[in-house]
């Protein structure tokens, strides 16, 4: 009646079933048991991620940052030092509009902003507050895996949210490369 190459050939259809069934799923866990390969992968931002998100809303000690306007959708890249503000502040600066250049016509719903301590009045429109800056500091060490943190960047969504920072060297390309991500997962359309 059954011919031993039909039966292999069943088995064969069947395990070939199950397995189209079952590899994904045992695929998916072994990428969430191994992080490391993801990250390898270039699936992971390359900022540290700020967990829980810091509020600016939800408190007056962030000062003007609280006064940042944005529609939904659009995002600000914020450098910020506790240090004056001097050349190689503006070449950050400068290389963050860069950036927001490079982004197309999505950079248009990117702002770049400065935090400086007080006393920077002659940088005509970046924020200028040390109780701000200090805050700020003080909460992004306690939410990412940095220790101290005097400088660098962080993207604030149209929320009030700040999301994700980057140490002050870090490659453009890296702050390039989440902000584009953000913008496109943002996308009003």
């Amino acid at each position: 009646m059954f011919s031993k190459s039909g039966v292999f050939s069943s088995r064969l259809i069947g395990f070939l079933v199950v397995t189209a069934f079952v590899a994904p799923i045992l695929i998916a866990w072994w990428m969430v048991r191994t992080p490391s390969l993801l990250s390898d992968m270039g699936l992971l931002n390359r900022g540290a991620l700020v967990s829980p998100p810091i509020d600016i809303r939800l408190s007056e000690r962030y000062g003007p940052l609280r006064d940042l306007e944005m529609a939904p959708g659009e995002w600000a890249i914020v450098y910020f030092t506790d240090s004056r503000c001097e050349d190689n502040c503006i070449e950050m600066l400068n290389l963050l509009s860069t950036i927001r250049i490079l982004l197309g016509h999505s950079g248009t719903r990117v702002q770049i902003n400065g935090l400086f301590p007080s006393g920077n009045s002659e940088q005509l429109g970046y924020l200028n507050d040390s109780d701000a800056l200090k805050s700020l500091s003080t909460e992004l060490a306690a939410r990412t895996e940095f220790a101290t943190i005097t400088s660098g960047i962080f993207f604030l969504d149209w929320r009030g949210q700040v999301v994700s920072y980057f140490p002050e060297h870090t490659d453009p390309a890296d702050i390039k490369k989440d902000i584009k991500r953000l913008l496109r997962a943002s996308k009003l359309d």
